[in-house]
């Protein structure tokens, strides 16, 4: 090796040891205001949201009754990305982890990526949201939505009521954030509990009513569009956006 490039080696080192140590610093002024519990609501709540509801019917119109295989395939494969997330989570307790362990692990420009895809998910996501829960009380306000006709056919899009109704939805996201982590991993923890106890109820109905002649009735039987259905419903009907809500 030579001199300049020995130098080139050390300032590199140097600037990546002093850029930890503003880092680990800067983690020391963070409070610790969430609980192990409010941690696992964070979790859950970000799994069952709107990704999962609406990706249960997005992905049975893709793969019919094979899409209990594509839930499972789909935790398993996001498992080995979460299980990684822990393993480094558990070595290097840093803040930031979706966009500062990418930056440890692969170097400053997989970190700046991330960083810029995770900028844009995040603004997204809360205009998302709203929309599903727009979406969702439709089924009881009809007027919050209306049907639009376009090149590709008959849509529903939110009418100027519902356009309101989101609005203020985001109104409050933002002071609900804005009042602070400790605020908001209660007020989740108090959802998420919801969240779980209403899915449970709902699977404990459908199994209660559930005939399985319906199965064999359909034509194809278990795979009706195929076995690779099974594995296309996966990253496009919103299976692995669901799952990633572990983050």
């Amino acid at each position: 090796m030579s001199d300049t490039e020995t130098r080139q080696a050390v300032n590199t080192g140097t600037q990546t040891t002093s850029t930890t140590n503003v880092a680990v610093e800067a983690d020391r002024k963070l409070k610790r205001e969430l609980s192990a519990f409010d941690l696992l609501g964070l979790s859950m709540g970000g799994i069952i949201g709107s990704g999962w509801l609406f990706a249960v019917n997005a992905a049975a119109a893709v793969a019919g009754p094979s899409v209990i295989l594509s839930w499972i395939i789909g935790g398993i494969l996001v498992l080995f990305v979460a299980l990684v997330y822990a393993e480094i989570s558990g070595m290097l307790p840093r803040s930031g982890a979706i966009v500062r362990y990418p930056h440890y692990t692969h170097g400053s420009y997989t970190g700046y990526i991330m960083g810029w895809a995770y900028l844009l998910s995040a603004v997204t996501v809360p205009t998302i949201e709203a929309e599903a829960v727009v979406g969702y009380a439709a089924s009881y306000i009809p007027s919050l939505t209306q049907s639009v006709s376009t090149v590709f056919g008959t849509v529903t899009v939110l009418s100027p009521p519902g356009i309101a109704f989101a609005f203020a939805l985001l109104v409050i996201f933002f002071f609900l954030n804005y009042a602070g982590i400790k605020v908001l991993g209660k007020t989740n923890t108090v959802v998420t509990v919801w969240k779980i106890v209403i899915p449970i109820l709902t699977f404990i109905f459908l199994f209660a009513i559930f005939d399985k002649t319906n199965i064999g009735s359909l034509p194809g039987g278990f795979f009706p569009y195929g076995a690779s259905s099974m594995f296309l419903a996966i990253p496009t009907a919103g299976i692995v956006f669901a799952y990633l809500g572990f983050r």
